[in-house]
């Protein structure tokens, strides 16, 4: 019998191309299960809904309602959701970005152009999980 993986991996961002190749890049982690939203609205409607204990939330910066940076800012002012890491992954390589996410304890991460890269890319993204 096979367990299923024990830690969640949240990514949240509203390109379906991009979170469909985060699902692909996944099928092959056996240590993390991956739960993609298509914006922050939707991240914090599901924390509410189901308080969930994610190991590691990855948030892309530009979505429309609240950019990731916002939703980065309301986790991290919350103490149900504080200690969750997160990471910022965008196609901004903005050191003002990067300044703002430090800010809040995440790292930037600029996301891999191709498939391969994302599925090399998962790896250093989960050394920042719980």
């Amino acid at each position: 019998m096979t367990s299923s993986p024990s830690k969640l991996v949240i990514y949240v961002d509203d390109d379906p191309e991009d979170r469909m190749i985060m699902e692909d890049a996944f099928l092959n982690v056996k240590t993390h299960h991956l739960m993609t939203l298509p914006h922050g609205n939707k991240l914090l409607d599901h924390l509410q809904a189901q308080p969930v204990t994610a190991s590691l939330i990855i948030l892309d910066i530009n979505m429309p309602f609240l950019s990731g940076l916002d939703v980065l800012r309301l986790l991290k002012s919350d103490a149900r959701y504080r200690n969750i890491p997160v990471v910022m992954f965008t196609t901004s390589s903005s050191s003002d970005d990067a300044l703002k996410a430090k800010e809040y304890g995440a790292d930037l991460v600029v996301k891999p152009a191709s498939y391969r890269d994302a599925v090399t890319a998962i790896a250093g993204l989960l050394q920042h999980s719980a």
